[in-house]
């Protein structure tokens, strides 16, 4: 069973107006018509490159110095798996920003199965292999770290 990601808030994005509450500062659309909610990331430093590799944005509060929030930026809420496939970006950017936590579903799908891999490559907007490879290497150090008690002691 997972921990609780005690460091992750969902943020009502319908009432905010970009230019006066927010600011975009990656290079990724914003549509204020289909973007309901960001996630904010607790004592986090953003890593921009990753989030726009995964389809997300990062914009800026203007009301308070530096504070940053991640949101969808790919316009496919609408699909029918929209939902699963914001989740599934939030869960591999904070999987690889939070190397400490473990998501073990997350690793059975993307590392487990070709079908995972080829899941996570139509989600992002650059062609990288760069958070299959860092989610591989996060989970294998994982692995590695297991140590094994004799029961019959």
């Amino acid at each position: 069973m997972n921990k609780p990601k005690k460091d992750l808030f969902l943020i009502d994005s319908e009432d905010l107006i970009c230019g006066v509450d927010f600011d975009v500062v990656t290079d990724t659309p914003y549509d204020e018509d289909s973007v309901e909610h960001s996630f904010e990331f607790e004592n986090h430093e953003m890593d921009s490159e990753l989030a726009v590799i995964l389809g997300l944005g990062v914009v800026k509060n203007l009301h308070t110095e530096y504070d940053y929030y991640i949101y969808n930026a790919s316009n496919d809420q609408a699909d029918n798996f929209g939902f699963m496939n914001e989740f599934t970006r939030i869960s591999v950017y904070y999987q690889i920003t939070h190397p400490h936590y473990d998501d073990k579903k997350l690793e059975e799908f993307i590392i487990g199965t070709e079908r995972g891999r080829m899941f996570l490559k139509k989600l992002q907007t650059v062609d990288s292999d760069m958070p299959f490879l860092r989610l591989k290497e996060i989970f294998d150090r994982k692995r590695g770290n297991v140590v094994f008690f004799n029961r019959n002691l």
